[in-house]
């Protein structure tokens, strides 16, 4: 599951995609992620006409590989200069570009990423006269070319309506989430809902999100949306006209429950977990996780599962695999000169290397499972409070006893994480699997 555009807003703003003629547009855009000063947009037609005017706009990962900001650049008809492109997991942002993106950042005359990053400090300049285009051999035509297929790929496959019919969702659904004054919105979430509405479902929500409808008046809202909407409410913000409110309605506890059938789904919200209570005595057909790389994704214990941001696990399996033979192995756990002592200098490297390979296979069993074994965490700080306790404590030996005695467990869980890391990559656990890849133009 991915980010998305509102169908509405792709129309609307067609005339703006076409407005400037490639020839008479700037090299690159003024906007550079990072920069405040360069954050000088609070409407989002300026905030887009700065894209249209730009053949790129430099873009990377934020919160996650998914952010909002390409897909605004995308809308504005620019091209996503996206630094690390190459390293954006294979499960992450599937429908994404990624081959046409890469071809137009490569064009003759485009400078390289290396380049552009050493300039960052520079780019916030209003002329950009830093970083050029070398026009005598920039392909004017294959960009062009390149540019079409990648506007075409995005209206078939990055709409609101297209995220929203993977859900497979009954005509009338009911989404479960949480919500705060201070900050009401969740992108994903909204992007989606406006998604279902498109697509004719009848949506129920546990949140209010009228600032989806195109007659949302924000100066009507208290402080802090009063001072301006959540992330200047660009691209998710009045998507849908006024008439698609008769699909929208907001349920409070104590009202009865849709009309059977409907489709019962939860999402997180702002980095936080999906609402553990359930209405209704109905089971969750499906849960949705749109929160970054670094938040919470606690596993369902049922329902379809959709999440946001998946990274590809084969760069841990190694090290976990090799803490296990160096476990399995005894030659960190045993000295011959004093076994077991405050005396034996493997010590604090047997717990250091244990350290290293429970952080590595959490993280393992995070991206291949989606949850944290307590056991694991539990373990991790036993590790952390041995490493902690001076040589000369009683305890010493006492604790570092203790983990020894449980690194047969340990070895057990560490083999079944790296074997079932191993086949949700299909095979090799060195090897990333293929992306797979656009058809040749």
């Amino acid at each position: 599951m991915q980010y998305s555009i509102p169908t509405s807003k792709w129309n609307h703003y067609q005339p703006l995609r076409e407005k400037l003629k490639i020839e008479e547009k700037k090299d690159f855009a003024g906007l550079i992620p990072g920069d405040a000063r360069t954050y000088n947009y609070s409407t989002e037609l300026p905030y887009l006409e700065m894209y249209a005017s730009s053949l790129y706009c430099i873009t990377k990962k934020k919160g996650g590989w998914d952010c909002l900001r390409h897909y605004e650049i995308l809308l504005a008809g620019c091209v996503p200069y996206f630094f690390d492109i190459a390293k954006v997991p294979s499960r992450s942002m599937v429908h994404f570009p990624h081959d046409l993106v890469r071809r137009l950042m490569q064009l003759p005359g485009v400078p390289g990423e290396d380049f552009l990053a050493s300039r960052l400090g520079k780019l916030g300049q209003s002329t950009n006269a830093n970083v050029l285009i070398d026009r005598a051999v920039f392909p004017l035509n294959e960009y062009k070319r390149l540019r079409t297929a990648m506007l075409s790929y995005v209206e078939s496959h990055m709409l609101c309506k297209s995220r929203a019919s993977e859900l497979h969702a009954l005509p009338r659904v009911f989404i479960h989430s949480y919500a705060t004054t201070e900050k009401p919105v969740d992108y994903l979430r909204e992007l989606l809902l406006v998604g279902l509405m498109e697509n004719g479902h009848e949506v129920y929500t546990t949140f209010n999100a009228s600032y989806v409808f195109q007659d949302f008046d924000v100066s009507s809202l208290d402080a802090p949306w009063g001072l301006g909407s959540y992330g200047r409410g660009f691209l998710y913000e009045r998507a849908l006209p006024p008439s698609y409110r008769s699909r929208f309605n907001v349920w409070v506890p104590g009202d009865p429950p849709p009309d059977e059938p409907f489709s019962y789904i939860k999402t997180t919200y702002n980095n936080k977990p999906y609402p553990i209570e359930t209405f209704f005595d109905k089971a969750v057909d499906i849960v949705v996780d749109g929160n970054d790389i670094w938040g919470a994704h606690p596993e369902p214990v049922s329902a379809t599962w959709f999440r946001r941001e998946l990274s590809d696990c084969h760069h841990l399996i190694k090290p976990a695999r090799a803490l296990l033979g160096i476990l399995n192995s005894g030659a960190l756990w045993n000295c011959e000169a004093s076994p077991h002592s405050r005396l034996c200098p493997n010590l604090h490297d047997a717990a250091r290397v244990w350290q290293y390979g429970l952080q590595m296979t959490a993280e393992v069993e995070m991206q291949t499972q989606g949850w944290r074994s307590p056991s694991g965490v539990e373990f991790l700080l036993d590790i952390e409070d041995y490493l902690r306790t001076p040589h000369y404590f009683p305890d010493f030996v006492e604790k570092f006893m203790i983990l020894a005695t449980n690194a047969r467990q340990f070895m057990e869980w560490c083999r079944q994480l790296a074997e079932t890391a191993a086949r949700a990559l299909g095979g090799d656990p060195n090897l990333p699997p293929p992306r797979p890849r656009l058809a040749e133009l």
